[in-house]
């Protein structure tokens, strides 16, 4: 973007050497389409530039149909594949709480934070189930 801003800026700076040189008429109507054109393309972009560099700065997701289906089967194969750890890492990660009742289960959690993973990807996994029982036994020990 910023290399076609300042092709826009060369664009004008060339239209209005012209003028100068005098090798074209400043009232020449197509001098002025062009003129007009280029300086709206000019802005244009400006905006965008500075636009993009706001979302960039203040890191906003933008969440793609792409990005969605990408993480959806990066997602889908790690969970079926991957470790029993990356699986509690991802239930932690999105789901806040889990309702159990005779008649249906309800998962809730988080939109930002699903938005968020869409939006950039699947970072690294948070640390493993931290636990204050050490060395525990299921069988043949104190804990019978």
């Amino acid at each position: 973007m910023r290399q076609d801003h300042k092709e826009s800026e060369a664009g004008i700076a060339r239209l209005l050497e012209l003028v100068e040189k005098g090798l074209m008429d400043a009232e020449d109507a197509s001098m002025r389409e062009r003129l007009v054109n280029l300086r709206f393309r000019r802005d244009e972009l400006a905006d965008q530039i500075v636009e993009l560099t706001r979302r960039l700065a203040m890191a906003e997701p933008v969440i793609t149909p792409d990005k969605i289906e990408k993480l959806a089967l990066l997602l889908r194969d790690k969970l079926h594949h991957g470790s029993p750890d990356l699986r509690q890492a991802y239930a932690r990660l999105l789901l806040s709480e889990v309702r159990v009742n005779d008649r249906e289960i309800r998962i809730s959690g988080s939109k930002a934070v699903l938005a968020r993973s869409a939006a950039g990807g699947v970072a690294k996994t948070t640390p493993a189930v931290l636990s204050f029982v050490r060395e525990w036994r299921t069988r043949q020990d104190s804990n019978l």
